[in-house]
């Protein structure tokens, strides 16, 4: 069934947001990260009792410096542990998806009349002449691509959120498979997870007996 251009829009925006929404979670768990380098006591640490550490990482006001921070905390307390080449790989991934997010957070949106479905709105860059914008912007996010980003933003928190958990000595709630994302689904499938339609699911005859 084809995807109508005002569903297309709202799925290419409620998945902006639910994208931009799974970064934060990811941002506390760096944040996480970095407050239990603190720790003086490992086995009995909570995030309460080291509520300034916490506080001072979000007064960070970039992640780039956010990475640098974290990085620079854990190098003094687990640099040289077993823990040190995960952590090195996992600073590069956070900063190559750091360049993704600030594109989805901060550059403009552009709809192109009589672009084909999944082609009608994207991402842009700040620079382009939207007046003479081509229907296929170099550099341009559609909505598979978005939805693309967000499930590799949340592979990663995964990714960090096991890395915590093994700093901390404990079980994760993860398994190591969630650290791989999935690709996107059909952009039929994205349209109705968001609308939940159920007639679209049905067979054939179960759609007859509805009309």
């Amino acid at each position: 069934m084809p995807v109508h251009v005002q569903e297309e829009q709202v799925a290419f925006y409620f998945e902006l947001g639910i994208a931009i929404s799974q970064w934060a979670h990811l941002e506390r768990s760096l944040c996480e990260v970095a407050t239990f380098c603190f720790a003086r006591a490992p086995a009995t640490f909570t995030l309460e009792s080291y509520a300034d550490h916490y506080d001072a990482f979000f007064s960070i006001e970039n992640f780039r410096s956010k990475i640098s921070y974290t990085d620079s905390v854990f190098q003094r307390r687990f640099g040289e542990s077993v823990h040190a080449a995960d952590w090195k790989q996992i600073k590069t991934s956070l900063g190559k998806r750091a360049a993704i997010r600030n594109r989805l957070a901060h550059n403009p949106m552009l709809g192109i009349y009589g672009a084909p479905e999944g082609r009608r709105y994207c991402i842009v860059s700040r620079q382009i002449d939207v007046g003479m914008a081509p229907k296929q912007p170099a550099g341009a996010l559609f909505l598979e691509d978005i939805v693309r980003h967000r499930l590799r933003f949340f592979a990663l928190n995964v990714r960090l959120r096991r890395f915590y958990d093994r700093l901390r000595g404990r079980d994760s709630l993860f398994d190591a498979e969630s650290e791989q994302p999935r690709d996107p689904p059909p952009l039929r499938q994205i349209v109705d997870q968001i609308f939940d339609l159920p007639y679209r699911r049905a067979s054939p005859a179960q759609a007859e007996d509805t009309e």
